[in-house]
């Protein structure tokens, strides 16, 4: 027997144990769920053209090339916001998962309050900080100072360094 024909069956067949999960025929959500989690049966698809459906990642979770579903994150395709529901704060916008916004990426799955100086485009969006506001980024609002990630009285402020001086 050729070596080279050998090793090829070899290589089909280790990749066939790999992909098999997403790849088995099914007729409803508990075949593919009992081979693979996070999968569900796509009656629509037919790929093997014998009437059935196609075991699937559900919409929430991803294909990651060898026959697992991961959930989605942060800059993938999605159709809806419970799509990406694996990363909180989270919503589909232009089908892609995003942060919402009042909250910026922290990394691919995680989204964090947005802070002073980053960029908004609604009151709303500064949020994650008391007495601020946007105008481009979010800025504490009029009365308030900056005092590091917070926005204090300026009254607050001039009367605790004032008095701490005297003590």
């Amino acid at each position: 027997m050729d070596v080279r024909f050998l090793l090829a069956i070899i290589t089909m067949s280790v990749m066939t144990s790999y992909c098999s999960a997403l790849l088995t025929a099914c007729g409803d959500d508990a075949t593919c769920a009992a081979n693979q989690a996070n999968s569900e049966c796509d009656l629509v698809t037919d790929t093997d053209g014998m009437g059935d459906g196609e075991c699937v990642c559900a919409a929430a979770f991803k294909d990651d090339g060898s026959g697992g579903c991961t959930a989605k994150v942060l800059g993938d395709t999605c159709a809806a916001d419970s799509d990406c529901g694996g990363v909180t704060n989270a919503n589909c916008n232009t089908n892609e998962c995003v942060c919402e916004g009042q909250y910026k990426a922290d990394g691919a799955a995680t989204c964090v309050s947005k802070a002073l100086g980053d960029s908004c485009t609604d009151d709303s969006h500064c949020g994650g900080v008391t007495n601020a506001n946007c105008n481009t980024n979010c800025v504490c609002e009029g009365q308030y100072k900056e005092d590091g990630a917070n926005c204090v009285s300026k009254g607050s402020v001039f009367y605790y360094q004032h008095f701490s001086a005297l003590s």
